[in-house]
């Protein structure tokens, strides 16, 4: 402040002072050279505050730690369709605001054992999920590497001071919740081959799902609502579930029904499938080669290479050398 007297305490943050991950930042903005390896603590921030240097200080993602930014109420539709527990997460693990309604972060740990599977995550904005869609300028924002959040009590540029909304430690992710906010950053619209025939989709989708435990609760209601966004009946989600011990023929049809709009689909299908080793282009090349005589043909046109001069064993290598 003003007066040099040092304004940043949170009990929460105390797990965190040992890692040294904070940077001074101007108006939201980081201005040590190579902030992102170049890490400081949280007392050599407090001294740029007091020098009249900063106006703030923010977390450094990564290494373990990961933020997630409701930008704007909409965001909240977003969130939703990853699951009730992000909806709910300013109640329960460290959270704070800029103290616009709407506009609030929370940080969590990434579990030990998925640690790999978010080493290439930098920032993700999410502005639609499933048929879900955040309003123009909103957004859902998760941080990891080379990110960082500004904490309170820093400057925000037109609301004040940034605030703590609980005091509450930093939770660690369960493995299904890392899964979802994975699934979230990868979500691309499904989008199965329009040469693919009714049947040939079919087969797909049941080659995906001998990938999957249908023994896992959240799973089961994925694949459910993945397969009626696609216009399957209850009886192919029933067929694939029945091998399962927690079978129970009679809650299908009601969880079925229960089903509306939520923003699961084809590619959330396959994204648990490829999870559990499912390698979807392979068995595309190995079931299905007539999708690709489409492609061959339009570079022999392109490049006038008659048919008879390919080899017939790799025809579209070929092609493309030529």
């Amino acid at each position: 402040t003003s007066n040099g007297k040092c304004y940043i305490f949170c009990s929460s943050l105390e797990e965190l002072q040992q890692l040294a991950r904070f940077t001074p930042v101007n108006n939201k903005k980081p201005y040590i050279k190579q902030w992102q390896k170049n890490p400081k603590t949280i007392s050599f921030c407090e001294d740029q505050i007091k020098q009249g240097k900063s106006t703030g200080y923010g977390l450094i993602t990564g290494n373990s730690y990961v933020t997630i930014d409701f930008d704007g109420k909409s965001s909240q539709d977003i969130a939703l369709v990853i699951g009730q527990w992000l909806v709910d997460a300013k109640d329960h693990t460290l959270a704070w605001s800029s103290g616009k309604d709407g506009y609030y972060q929370v940080a969590y740990q990434i579990p030990s054992q998925h640690i790999d599977k978010w080493q290439n995550i930098t920032r993700k904005s999410i502005t639609s999920y499933g048929s879900n869609q955040t309003i123009k300028r909103q957004q859902l924002e998760i941080r990891y590497n080379n990110c960082q959040s500004v904490l309170p009590p820093s400057k925000h540029p037109t609301n004040g001071n940034y605030q703590w909304l609980n005091n509450n430690p930093i939770l660690s992710l369960t493995e299904y919740q890392s899964y979802c906010l994975l699934s979230a950053i990868n979500y691309k619209p499904s989008k199965i081959n329009n040469d693919l025939s009714i049947e040939d989709q079919e087969r797909l989708v049941i080659a995906g799902l001998e990938y999957i435990p249908n023994d896992d609760y959240h799973a089961w209601i994925d694949i459910g609502m993945a397969l009626k966004d696609a216009g399957y009946d209850v009886t192919f989600w029933e067929k694939w579930s029945s091998s399962s011990n927690k079978y129970k023929s009679g809650e299908f049809q009601r969880k079925w029904q229960s089903f509306k709009g939520s923003g699961k689909t084809l590619g959330t299908l396959f994204y648990h499938a490829q999870y559990y080793g499912f390698d979807q282009k392979q068995w595309m090349r190995e079931n299905l080669p007539n999708i690709y005589l489409g492609n061959r043909q339009s570079l022999e046109k392109k490049y006038h290479i008659p048919s008879h001069d390919l080899p017939p064993d790799n025809n579209f290598a070929f092609a493309l050398n030529k």
